[in-house]
């Protein structure tokens, strides 16, 4: 191989350190978000807040986070302000790579509306999830079909 021209190998050196600054940061999103979901299992919703809002809301996953520490963080008192918020998250665009997003968001809204007695637009919003229930994580896909199956029983519906 021919050697690099000097400013090649600048910028090839460049790179390096810039690719060893990207994962540095990764690792500290990576702990921050660790750090979050710790708060908010024991139930330190102020503290998984904090630790979100300084990760920066930057993504789908990161501003649904945010809305669920935030209502969880008021006592659940508000629960049509976390659903605007979801459903505003739903419409976004989501990065392609991960799809789940979307659908972990459109679950939570549909368990949003299931715990406000709102029956069938928990079921107009399972249904799309239900339709597309293949490529959805196991786990999700489980609380789907519950979900939904529970929607339908206290709806008298069992015709899917």
């Amino acid at each position: 191989a021919d050697p690099l021209p000097p400013r090649a190998l600048a910028a090839a050196t460049g790179e390096r350190r810039r690719m060893a600054g990207d994962e540095q940061q990764a690792v500290d999103v990576a702990q921050a978000a660790a750090a979050a979901r710790a708060c908010f299992v024991s139930e330190d919703y102020a503290g998984a807040r904090a630790q979100l809002v300084a990760m920066g809301a930057s993504d789908v996953k990161q501003r649904h986070n945010l809305a669920l520490a935030d209502h969880y963080a008021s006592g659940c008192a508000d629960p049509g302000k976390v659903l605007e918020v979801l459903e505003g998250l739903r419409d976004a665009e989501v990065d392609v790579d991960a799809p789940e997003d979307r659908s972990i968001v459109q679950y939570n809204a549909a368990v949003i509306h299931f715990q406000r007695g709102h029956y069938g637009r928990c079921r107009g919003a399972l249904a799309p999830l239900f339709a597309r229930i293949e490529p959805v994580d196991e786990l999700l896909a489980f609380r789907v079909c519950f979900l939904l199956l529970e929607v339908c029983l206290l709806q008298r519906d069992l015709a899917l």
